[in-house]
């Protein structure tokens, strides 16, 4: 793509803008090939340099009265998406397709279309085609700080990612241009993306073009143009693509399940009227470690969660207590026995090594014996700890509370709830990824 605003060309950009209502005129000149003698129709004239015949494909130099031919024609006059002629409606701006470049990179395997648009108010605009994915481009002045590639760019305040460097070729012209342009041309290009826009550089020798894209879906040039034929179908991810799974909306779902499970949890708990059933606090020793002991009973009015926080003062030690919660025969609507086993082992060991102090465990434990029936129960236990091997009493120090609503409760209601917006963020991930993959910046290179 080449500068729609060059000062050496007498631009319709410099007439005034149109009134509200004002049609779009269409004037168009006509000269004979030089060629094969047809029609040579131009819709930009005073603006354009080169013409493609519409009959045999010659490029016509028309800056001058001469009218010499810059290249005799190489292939048959092809049929594209969105003709010569051809008019749509893009950002409340009426415009003409005036000319058609098939372009292909360095390595001749991918290729994309080029349309210049023309209205005789705003100037010259383009519609870049790849893979079924479209963009709209404008010419931009504006000096950046780029002093390599793989930099970033910044613009009103938008990031754009460095994507792609290639060496385009022309491959096939038609309709007019404002610049010289034939088949064979090569110019530099390297783009930065910030989805939905990309930034452009094109070089050539002693110029350079810098051109900002948008992303146009292909339902909106659909609608403008109204193309006659079905336009090339949409594969893979465009480079500025906007993604469909939107990080804010992604944010605010989280946000969302994250306050919903929050709610139950707390709600849960305020409903559970959590009461104390049982505290044991004794002391044993060596000769204790290998004995049960057993519990005055309590009762438990309804089927409920108990909660079993214990204590143990070990300092760069450990202990460990044995719990079976005995439902008593008889008791309850269930008048079998029942049985809850649980071990809960208290490590706290601490110390200083060549990074400094570090510290491991703590001296309380919390388990949970879960959905527990009504009825009256006793807590069979037995205890052991290192303290015992040097001889040392340990303070037994357990509560058990019933009603008590669990932590991991909140975090298994989150997942449940989390489910959906971690899809959509491995569907985000995904999409990047793609998009990446056909970057110079893919994160496999």
């Amino acid at each position: 793509m080449t500068d729609a605003t060059s000062p050496d060309l007498p631009l319709p950009t410099e007439k005034p803008a149109p009134k509200p209502g004002m049609p779009f005129v269409k004037s168009v000149h006509v000269f004979n090939c030089p060629n094969c003698g047809g029609q040579i129709k131009l819709r930009a004239l005073g603006a354009t340099m080169t013409a493609v015949c519409a009959n045999c494909g010659s490029v016509v130099d028309v800056a001058d009265g001469n009218l010499s031919i810059i290249q005799q024609a190489s292939q048959a006059i092809r049929e594209t998406p969105l003709e010569i002629g051809m008019r749509g409606k893009l950002q409340n701006t009426v415009w003409e397709v005036i000319g058609y470049t098939l372009k292909s990179d360095k390595t001749g395997v991918y290729f994309w279309e080029e349309y210049l648009l023309f209205n005789p108010y705003q100037g010259f605009r383009f519609l870049v085609q790849m893979d079924g994915h479209w963009s709209f481009v404008k010419m931009i002045k504006q000096e950046f700080e780029k002093p390599s590639f793989n930099c970033e760019v910044w613009l009103d305040k938008l990031k754009f990612k460095p994507f792609l460097q290639d060496d385009p070729t022309v491959q096939y012209v038609k309709g007019e241009f404002y610049w010289r342009i034939k088949k064979g041309d090569r110019a530099h290009t390297e783009d930065y993306v910030c989805p939905p826009y990309m930034l452009s550089f094109e070089y050539t020798e002693g110029d350079e073009v810098t051109s900002m894209c948008e992303y146009v879906e292909p339902d909106v040039i659909r609608n403008a143009f109204q193309p006659p034929h079905a336009l090339p179908w949409r594969k893979g991810v465009g480079p500025n693509q906007p993604n469909p799974y939107h990080l804010g909306w992604l944010t605010a779902t989280a946000a969302v399940a994250f306050g919903i499970a929050l709610f139950i949890h707390i709600s849960t708990m305020a409903a559970s009227h959590p009461a104390r059933v049982l505290t044991i606090n004794e002391t044993h020793m060596f000769t204790d470690r290998s004995r049960d002991f057993t519990s005055d009973p309590f009762e438990i009015p309804s089927k409920t969660n108990i909660e079993v926080a214990s204590y143990a003062p070990v300092d760069n030690d450990w202990a460990e207590y044995g719990f079976s919660l005995v439902k008593q025969a008889g008791s309850g609507e269930d008048t079998s026995a029942e049985t809850h086993n649980m071990r809960q082992a208290i490590e706290y060991w601490h110390g200083y090594d060549s990074d400094g102090y570090w510290s491991e465990g703590g001296q309380w434990s919390t388990e949970y014996f879960s959905a527990v029936p009504a009825g009256t129960y006793r807590v069979v236990y037995d205890v052991d700890s290192g303290l015992f091997d040097k001889g040392l009493p340990m303070t037994m120090d357990v509560r058990l509370t019933r009603g008590t609503t669990p932590w991991s409760n909140f975090f298994i209601t989150l997942a449940l709830l989390a489910i959906w917006p971690a899809f959509e963020w491995m569907q985000r991930s995904s999409f990047e990824r793609t998009r990446w993959s056909n970057s110079d910046f893919a994160p496999d290179n």
